[in-house]
């Protein structure tokens, strides 16, 4: 093949843009320029690789010198239009959509992108109608069933969003974020019971598993009595910073009266009462400042012995009750509806499945220092195995505190192996959650936490019975109950 071919290039150059090697594919794409300064589809080909690497600015000046060539390809001014899109530039964006779809009526994406447009400038009808024209073309669309949802959701129409969000996990059973929608149209639905000015505070105590069993319960007991929930994760757990709440750093609440965040942002807190009476004149301190043991008072000997939480099946007069619980029952269905991740973290989760979960993953979870399975290891292979045996091209993604376990997998199953890069102790007899003179106390919480919700993201779920961090992450899991298992 004659290396001076201007199509010779464009076609090594394409190559390299499905391989994702943008820099080379640019590089390709201005050698078929030099030689054919009218290759339309080189211009368009390199637009496409500066808008991948994120510089949509160069990809739309290019984009353009495309569209000046061959004002009438519809591939064209569509990508124009999403690229304009991405910088703000609305009504550039609507011309050349409209102009993509006035070239070529019978792409689906072409719909699609216009919608989202309209959408962005608050024409919400007409996006509807647009991606309902998308999918008269094409029925099998997650995104655009997405986009349908998200649009109906937006004028207040929850019954057919939820109908859409419902056929966007039909199709694409991964779609995190179509979950979670689901989910918060449905409680839309619901009936909301008025509220009262009074309050419950969630103190946090104990490892992250536990933290959200107790929240599940403090949950339960805001929506049954009518009381603005606070979660205070202000122990120094999981921050260097005395008395810092990191619970709204990690999480939020959805469809809850949840409107302050810190127990001193009650209005006039020292004036009202609190229950139990113990935590009147200590109410913004953490659990760790007041308890001894389990749940037992030690600042004040008058108290000690008394349970520093309220009990859940009793209803309380006082304007603020205080609950902290030692690995009370997992109410799964409170933090299915009312706690998310951070959309920060789950952008993270999303990219990580992205890269490594291209085909079905088997999830583990080893917690190996501080608390040991009840099982042997042994059990844990024959059950991978078992998964092996039946599914094809599948993946092994191991969430840890020990690196040892890592290197077990990796021997028995080599590359099949996926985990994510992290800090682990230097022996099996050093427990990676209370490290924290090693490592700083928000980069071991920030780990463990991705950690557990990648392994609610794959497809097989085999998670650590005797752990109360595994049993979040069977909570939250994506795949079918028939894949999912304890060992």
């Amino acid at each position: 093949m004659n290396l001076n071919n201007s199509k010779f290039y464009l076609w090594k150059a394409n190559q390299l843009l499905r391989e994702n090697k943008l820099s080379e594919a640019i590089i390709y794409y201005q050698k078929a320029i030099d030689i054919n300064p009218c290759s339309a589809w080189s211009y368009y080909g390199m637009a496409n690789a500066y808008a991948e690497q994120g510089e949509q600015e160069k990809a739309i000046d290019i984009y353009r010198r495309a569209v000046n060539i061959n004002p009438d390809s519809a591939w064209f001014q569509h990508s124009l239009g999403k690229a304009l899109l991405e910088i703000g530039s609305v009504d550039a964006a609507l011309e050349s959509s409209r102009r993509s779809i006035e070239l070529n009526n019978e792409y689906y994406e072409f719909f699609h992108q216009l919608g989202k447009t309209l959408f962005v400038i608050g024409n919400i009808s007409e996006a509807i109608k647009c991606y309902h024209s998308g999918i008269k073309l094409y029925s099998n669309s997650a995104r655009l069933y997405y986009s349908l949802a998200i649009a109906l959701e937006t004028i207040g129409n929850f019954r057919e969003s939820i109908t859409y969000f419902q056929k966007v996990i039909q199709l694409q059973p991964n779609f995190h974020s179509a979950y979670n929608k689901l989910r918060e149209n449905k409680l839309k639905l619901a009936p909301v019971a008025s509220s009262t000015e009074k309050y419950i505070i969630c103190k946090g105590k104990a490892g992250l598993g536990n933290r959200l069993y107790t929240l599940s319960h403090a949950i339960k007991y805001a929506k049954q009595m009518n009381r603005k929930l606070i979660v205070e994760w202000n122990d120094c757990y999981y921050s260097s910073h005395p008395d810092k709440n990191v619970f709204y750093d990690y999480f939020h609440l959805i469809n809850l009266d949840s409107s302050y965040r810190n127990s001193y942002d009650i209005p006039d807190y020292k004036k009202l009462s609190v229950a139990p009476l113990m935590w009147k004149k200590h109410l913004t301190k953490p659990t760790n400042a007041v308890l001894h043991g389990r749940l037992l008072w030690k600042l004040k000997d008058e108290y000690y012995g008394q349970r520093a939480t309220i009990v859940t099946s009793k209803k309380y007069a006082e304007d603020i009750v205080v609950f902290t619980a030692h690995n009370p029952p997992l109410i799964q269905e409170n933090l299915l509806e009312h706690v998310r991740l951070q959309p920060n973290l789950e952008k993270i989760i999303d990219e990580f499945v992205i890269n490594y979960f291209s085909s079905k993953v088997v999830g583990l979870h080893v917690r190996w220092t501080d608390k040991k399975p009840n099982q042997k290891i042994d059990i844990l292979f024959d059950l991978v195995d078992s998964i092996l045996d039946k599914e094809f091209n599948v993946k092994i993604y191991i969430a840890t505190d020990n690196i040892e376990i890592i290197d077990k997998f990796q021997k028995k199953y080599g590359n099949l192996v996926i985990f994510r890069q992290k800090w682990f102790p230097a022996s099996s007899g050093e427990t990676l959650h209370h490290a924290h003179q090693k490592r700083p106390v928000e980069e071991i919480f920030f780990d463990a936490l991705i950690g557990m919700f990648l392994l609610s993201r794959c497809n097989y779920l085999i998670y650590q019975d005797n752990s109360s961090f595994s049993h979040i992450s069977a909570c939250y899991s994506i795949a079918p109950k028939v894949n999912i298992t304890s060992w």
